[in-house]
């Protein structure tokens, strides 16, 4: 994986020489040089080690930190609820819809792998606390997210060209479909739910592309290296200006995180890393191109793909690992077993 990430991570080292704080920059790109080198490697170790059982083990450690929310919940716990919105262990509610999304793509992508690895009492089970979490904190990304997986599984497996055509139309009717959004949940009487007094300016996330977009300028091309969104968002009495104008947090978008960090050079770099590793992974499996407009669609109001330290990236790793590996892709699905 990290092959296509290489010109990406070599710019980020080059970038640690522009950073007014040189220490967090260099901490955060060596942190992201170890997750793209450690993360494949430990999978295949581990399964070469253990089989596929490692996954099983995997997915149900996910679920029992999901379980373990709704459990608090069920008991009266506040701690898992914040400002009315389930957040279950993780703090806040978006950072619960992200884990529960991107922790869905990563089941699909190892029963994709490894159908015969689960029984039906634990799919349902995995399944049923994933939904049950997402629908609880109400994160509108985590249910389009999933929703947009969904969908395009279903048409690439009836035709890849299919699938980009309407995947294209998409884009170009985006506004008609948003529009047409709104008046449905507000028939179903499901506004108060989707929270549709905040949809059109994001939760304040127009005010932190805005903002993003501005400094952007500052250093267009070339960036100051990674944790400059922190300098920008945090830094001289911006986060108060910012909380005075309705927002909170960083940018919200990945893309724009990623810009204001590495500069419009550093973005192509990454994001062609990005898509050439899933396309070689789409020549191996059909699921891999509904997960890249899953992936980007949640990447976009979120930053959490240009982050190392979470739970959510890592998964991204893996499921790459997956699809790009020619031992899970040359082999079959038949070693369910240790092979040591």
């Amino acid at each position: 994986v990290i092959y296509f990430f290489i010109p990406f991570l070599l710019l980020s080292v080059f970038l640690i020489f522009k950073s007014e704080i040189w220490v967090s920059c260099m901490q955060k790109t060596l942190s992201y040089i170890l997750l793209l080198l450690v993360v494949p490697n430990y999978i295949m170790k581990v399964y070469e080690e253990r089989g596929a059982e490692f996954f099983k083990n995997m997915m149900l450690m996910f679920s029992v930190i999901l379980l373990a929310g709704l459990l608090l919940k069920f008991f009266g716990f506040k701690t898992v609820i914040f400002i009315d919105r389930y957040t279950g262990v993780f703090g806040n509610p978006n950072g619960m819809g992200l884990f529960g999304s991107i922790f869905f793509l990563l089941f699909c992508t190892i029963l994709h792998y490894f159908p015969d690895l689960f029984s039906r009492k634990e799919k349902y089970y995995i399944f049923g606390v994933i939904v049950i979490s997402i629908i609880l904190c109400a994160s509108r990304n985590a249910i389009m997210t999933i929703c947009i997986f969904l969908l395009f599984t279903r048409l690439y497996k009836i035709s890849p060209f299919l699938g980009f055509i309407i995947f294209l139309m998409i884009i170009v009717a985006c506004e008609l479909i948003f529009s047409s959004f709104e008046s449905i949940v507000s028939n179903l009487n499901l506004g108060e739910y989707f929270r549709l007094e905040t949809i059109k300016t994001g939760s304040g996330r127009d005010i932190a592309w805005r903002f993003a977009w501005d400094n952007i300028q500052d250093n267009f091309f070339l960036g100051k290296g990674f944790a400059h969104d922190e300098v920008v968002f945090y830094g001289a009495g911006n986060q108060e200006a910012l909380n005075l104008l309705g927002h909170q947090g960083n940018a919200h978008n990945s893309f724009l995180t990623l810009w204001l960090a590495t500069g419009l050079i550093g973005l192509f770099l990454f994001m062609a890393g990005f898509l050439l590793a899933f396309l070689k992974g789409a020549n191996n499996a059909r699921i891999a191109i509904p997960l890249v407009y899953a992936i980007l669609f949640s990447a976009t109001f979120e930053s959490w793909l240009v982050a190392s330290l979470n739970p959510f990236t890592i998964q991204i790793w893996i499921i790459l690992t997956l699809l790009m590996t020619d031992q899970f892709n040359n082999k079959g699905n038949e070693d369910t077993l240790p092979v040591h």
